[in-house]
């Protein structure tokens, strides 16, 4: 048979591309399986590639290269090495001849191979068929051009959507929602992800990092801290290593065996191991995981795979788009998060300015009850959420004494509790000992019902209602801050066993300096009024001495 294979050559010529769309029979076959495929290759891979350039840019409409020794063998290796199944229509024997003659249209060629030279009825039916494929070309880069116009309407109305709703945040809380949006927008646009996540607050390696997941079924974000590791694995070098070298986009790749041991690792060190069990059920069962991220200035944007197939460069460069917006969603939301810090510190400031102001007012030591009730209050107003916060004072001796303040109760309650070994007493005590002027501590249950049992036998609060007592006794503990000044420890304290955050200690010390301050006014007033009395009862005396004689 004269025809061996069938092709069509387009021809990239400004990145020297080829690409080559081709269908071979068996060899001196009439009739079998036809083996089709398609592959690119670059224009210098070997000398005939090389050749079928030159004379493609020629300008000429027809021509034909006898391949043959070195220069067909090296192009059939080529071949087969870039589609297999070409081998088994050469019968793994390569010819000593190949005639490949081209008919060109816009943007390629038809290519017939022949092991003789093509008949001129041959050359005159292809050169009819360029003709006719010149329209079904260009008719497909119309179609692929209305296609792509389309595509980047799609990809442009999702980043709006996301550049929207970032300039519509009103608070820092916000970019959750945001990040969310991101990832159905991503996911809108038919590429496989199983979720998007952010990287912040990377700039100090030694403190870690943040990471916010986008929760899978959920409409918000989860965060937590990574730890800094001195023997970071693949995963946490990489990023370190981008943040580190300037790199702005980098894909990795992770087998089971890598992905598990790195996520074993988070359940150890981060409270990743409070995530949903089935989420954790998914990332273990993953066959693998691919990752890509965009690296900015003061975040990283990661689009995940749990498994292994690569993301494609038409993926990646959507993705950077995303990075370029989300960054500025990412500005926006440091803005906010900094004006949200001034209108909160004024917050806080007005607070306390409130209780200065409370205590100069105090014209007799009584008024202390007043000062406490506004602490109380103005803690409150600051979303302290507490069950009770205590005013501790003469805290030289190991028992207490102390004011109780409490949302439920109209006024503070004196107390003096006499000691007893339970950490309610000694954490505090071994804490100022130590040099220290803050404590943080989860009494357990039992601990708990100790000290409060303690409380009912020896103080005010044994007066309480038998069902709140039973209430109290019946809690699963107690979560306290405290604030350790010299002559008061301020207490706040919960029985959800819901720590206090970081920022929230910070405000309880500034409150505990401002109430220190007002006991010790309170002492100026109690010794100014014990001296007034002092004075008066002298008085009297003398007046019965001079009376007398």
């Amino acid at each position: 048979p004269e025809l061996e294979a069938s092709v069509v050559h387009l021809y990239d010529t400004t990145n020297g591309i080829g690409e080559s769309w081709h269908a071979f029979r068996p060899a001196n076959e009439n009739l079998g399986e036809i083996t089709q495929g398609q592959f690119q290759f670059q224009k210098d891979e070997c000398a005939l590639t090389k050749e079928f350039f030159e004379l493609y840019e020629s300008g000429q409409k027809e021509y034909t290269i006898p391949a043959q020794g070195e220069q067909l063998r090296d192009w059939v290796l080529l071949l087969i090495e870039k589609s297999p199944d070409i081998k088994k229509s050469w019968g793994g024997v390569i010819p000593a001849i190949g005639y490949h003659h081209f008919s060109t249209f816009s943007g390629g060629a038809l290519l017939s191979v022949t092991r003789e030279e093509v008949s001129e009825e041959g050359r005159y039916l292809q050169r009819r068929a360029a003709s006719v494929f010149d329209l079904a070309y260009k008719r497909y880069l119309d179609l692929q051009k209305a296609e792509a116009q389309a595509r980047e309407a799609q990809i442009e109305a999702a980043l709006e959507r996301v550049r929207s709703r970032s300039m519509g945040m009103q608070k820092s809380i916000e970019l959750g929602e945001v990040v969310n949006l991101l990832d159905i927008e991503i996911k809108g646009l038919s590429i496989k992800v199983s979720n998007t996540s952010i990287i912040t607050e990377f700039s100090e390696k030694e403190n870690g990092l943040n990471n916010w997941f986008s929760a899978r079924g959920k409409n918000y974000l989860e965060k937590f801290h990574i730890p800094y590791s001195t023997n970071p694995g693949p995963v946490s070098k990489k990023i370190l290593d981008a943040v580190s070298q300037g790199i702005v986009y980098y894909t990795d790749k992770y087998s089971i065996e890598e992905k598990d041991e790195y996520f074993k690792w988070l359940y150890k060190h981060s409270v990743f191991r409070k995530f949903p069990e089935d989420s954790n059920q998914f990332v273990f069962s993953a066959s693998g995981w691919t990752r890509a991220t965009v690296v900015s200035k003061n975040s990283l944007l990661l689009f995940q795979r749990f498994f292994l197939e690569e993301f494609s460069e038409q993926e990646v460069e959507i993705f950077k788009r995303f990075g370029k917006v989300f960054e500025q969603t990412y500005t926006r939301f440091l803005d906010l998060q900094k004006a949200e810090e001034h209108a909160r510190e004024a917050q806080i400031e007005a607070a306390l300015e409130r209780v200065r102001s409370r205590s100069l007012a105090m014209h007799n030591s009584e008024d202390l009850e007043n000062v406490i009730l506004v602490v109380s209050e103005q803690l409150q107003l600051l979303q302290f959420r507490f069950e009770n916060v205590s005013f501790g004072f003469d805290t030289s001796q190991m028992g207490l004494n102390f004011w109780l303040a409490s949302p439920s109760l109209s006024r503070p309650i004196l107390m003096k509790v006499p000691y007893i070994n339970n950490p309610a007493f000694n954490n505090p005590f071994q804490a100022r000992r130590a040099g220290k002027d803050f404590n943080v501590d989860i009494l357990s249950r039992e601990e708990n019902q100790e000290f409060l049992q303690h409380m009912f036998d020896h103080s005010e609060l044994g007066n309480l209602p038998e069902e709140n007592k039973k209430f109290l006794l019946s809690t699963s503990g107690f979560a306290r801050s405290q604030s350790l000044m010299k002559h008061t420890i301020l207490t706040v304290g919960n029985y959800a066993l819901a720590p206090y955050s970081n920022d929230q200690n910070a405000t309880l010390k500034r409150f505990g300096i401002v109430f220190e301050q007002a006991y010790v006014r309170f002492l100026d007033l109690q010794k100014a009024e014990a001296q007034a009395r002092e004075a008066q009862i002298q008085l009297a005396l003398e007046r019965v001495r001079a009376r007398t004689m």
